[in-house]
């Protein structure tokens, strides 16, 4: 059971506690605003600095999501020239780093786009170069995926967070609420 805040000290830790100087207070539940899960680190920067730029401060956290991580190719490229001018036009087309790689089981170069994703961002991906005229293979990698989500707030109630978090809903930054020890 935890005791009810009086209207002195709504919204602050109590500064004594039953028990004594030095004992511990109770865990009080507090909430936060998120964003994401993103995953790559450019899209929760872009998040992040469009929410800054609001005057909102920020936190982002990298989360393990376990599985492997799928690197999205375009391979079957004429040559090298041809295939870093098309990972400069993609680069450009703001589909992230685009690297040329030396693709192992085929005579011709291939396109890297962007860092290898867990599978149903870089599905996501896929479907947007396929919908470009892009011939596009995905290619799972080892390594353990990973996304990130960006929070804002530390609220002492889930319905002071929900009133922030439909503030920067209407700003359009799609969120949810989240409880946070």
């Amino acid at each position: 059971v935890r005791p009810v805040p009086g209207p002195a000290s709504a919204g602050r830790p109590a500064s004594t506690t039953p028990g004594g100087p030095g004992a511990q207070a109770p865990a009080t539940d507090r909430f936060a605003v998120e964003f994401g899960p993103f995953p790559s680190a450019t899209e929760a920067e872009r998040v992040e600095r469009a929410l800054s730029e609001a005057g909102h401060q920020t936190v982002r956290f990298r989360l393990r999501t376990g599985g492997n991580v799928f690197a999205v190719l375009i391979e079957r490229l004429p040559g090298r020239a041809e295939a870093e001018q098309l990972a400069a036009t993609l680069a450009e087309q703001g589909f992230g780093e685009a690297a040329v790689i030396d693709a192992e089981e085929a005579s011709s170069p291939a396109v890297r786009v962007g860092e290898p994703l867990p599978l149903r961002a870089a599905v996501e991906l896929a479907e947007r170069l396929r919908a470009r005229g892009h011939a596009v293979r995905l290619a799972a990698r080892p390594g353990a995926a990973v996304a990130f989500v960006v929070r804002h707030g530390n609220f002492d109630s889930r319905r002071e967070a929900e009133q922030r978090a439909a503030e920067l809903g209407r700003l359009g930054f799609p969120n949810h609420v989240v409880q946070v020890r």
